[in-house]
């Protein structure tokens, strides 16, 4: 396992998946060699482009007040090496569970603060701010 370390590129040989190239807070580059990858990297909710590619606006990120972590750099590295994403899109609080921000303790400590509504994706509703 590698902290502060970004997936940049899925690696391929003869059309078939090799591994991962990454590169280090400080620049420096990783290269793992794998006979399969798993991308587990959240979606695109902090990418204004990809909010209005795909949903059609940039005002969904409700859970995160628009600071969110997840930038799509997994889709993007995913496409590259020649995955087709599905047509159906929908929002899904992935970044603290959809945490009161009024609570009294943060998200990370334990599920009691947490918004059970925000743990599923939503497709196809209305969303709307206070």
């Amino acid at each position: 396992m590698f902290f502060n370390t970004a997936a940049k590129e899925v690696l391929k040989e003869n059309g078939k998946i090799a591994g991962v190239a990454d590169q280090r807070k400080d620049g420096s580059k990783v290269t793992v060699h794998a006979k399969s990858v798993i991308i587990a990297s959240g979606g695109y909710l902090g990418n204004k482009e990809l909010l209005l590619k795909y949903l059609g606006t940039t005002h969904v990120n409700v859970a995160a007040r628009g600071k969110s972590l997840c930038t799509g750099d997994g889709l993007a590295i995913a496409q590259k090496a020649g995955t087709i994403l599905d047509k159906t899109f929908g929002y899904c609080g992935c970044e603290y569970g959809g945490t009161n921000p009024k609570a009294s303790r943060p998200a990370t400590q334990d599920k009691y603060d947490q918004n059970p509504a925000f743990k599923f994706g939503i497709y196809g509703n209305l969303l709307v701010d206070n």
